[in-house]
């Protein structure tokens, strides 16, 4: 049985209010679930705050059982600092060209000669700053 943490819906019609619940992942999203152990109001009070109650106890009790939390509520809880934050779309693109750029040194020095290229006049700085970076590339990379 896979176990899911995610939001049941509550409240009225333009007035959301979500529980936190935990639920098998095959029933219905306001349907049957195995405990509650939050609440969560997407709309913000007259001071602007987003209300979230959680029972962190039992979260991490179910985080550690093995329930996955659905995207939102992955969200709120790194939010509260109970899971790791998924790193963003543009930060995931960095870490894959990051990996297949680091063995090369080769891209890494063309890209100080067009970094030389677009400002002549401060390519001595750049050429410094990208030759440490350089050095610091091939010293990572035999380890």
């Amino acid at each position: 049985m896979v176990v899911r943490i995610r939001l049941a819906r509550f409240g009225r019609k333009n007035l959301p209010y979500y529980h936190i619940v935990v639920a098998n992942a095959r029933s219905p999203r306001d349907g049957k679930h195995i405990e509650q152990v939050g609440t969560y109001n997407p709309i913000p009070d007259a001071e602007g705050i987003k209300h979230i109650n959680l029972n962190v106890d039992r979260i991490k009790y179910w985080l550690t059982v093995g329930a996955q939390p659905s995207e939102i509520v992955e969200k709120i809880l790194a939010k509260a600092d109970l899971v790791p934050s998924r790193p963003k779309f543009w930060q995931k693109e960095a870490a894959a060209t990051a990996t297949s750029t680091t063995s090369p040194i080769t891209s890494t020095t063309s890209t100080t000669s067009t970094t030389s290229t677009s400002s002549p006049t401060t390519s001595t700085t750049s050429t410094t700053s990208t030759t440490s970076t350089t050095s610091t590339t091939s010293t990572s990379s035999p380890t």
